[in-house]
């Protein structure tokens, strides 16, 4: 499995667990600031792949949408992990598609606005028949 960085055009191989930071763990970035000293983890279990934040203070996002920290976020290929001021693509090759996976990501970034759209109209509704 494998990071891949837009920005410098870097291949990281992944080993898991692989714990990330500034500071401490099996892949550092020292020189983002921005990064926690311990930032998060990514690790598989039953074939799936996982990324959790340990509690940043940034946060990490995947697909444009923050996840809640200390909690396991499901990851899949092509799937965009941002966290400091770092963007990786997600990949289980060393053979990077930039536009398959970028719109990979604006499909899944479009279907969570829906989904969050629509979770509000009904909160709207539920909301509007309790005034009544």
């Amino acid at each position: 499995m494998y990071l891949y960085n837009k920005a410098s055009d870097e291949l990281i191989k992944l080993n898991f667990p692989c714990t990330f930071g500034r500071e401490k763990g099996e892949l550092t970035f020292p020189d983002d600031d921005v990064v926690s000293t311990t930032h998060g983890k990514v690790y598989l279990e039953k074939k799936k792949y996982f990324i959790v934040d340990l509690d940043s203070t940034n946060g990490t996002y995947v697909n444009k949408n923050e996840i809640t920290p200390n909690e396991p976020h499901e990851i899949e290929e092509n799937d965009l992990i941002e966290f400091g001021e770092l963007e990786f693509i997600f990949c289980l090759s060393p053979e990077v598609d930039i536009e398959k996976a970028e719109q990979i990501q604006k499909k899944k970034r479009k279907k969570s606005l829906l989904s969050s759209m629509i979770k509000g109209k009904k909160n709207e509704l539920e909301e509007y028949k309790v005034k009544k």
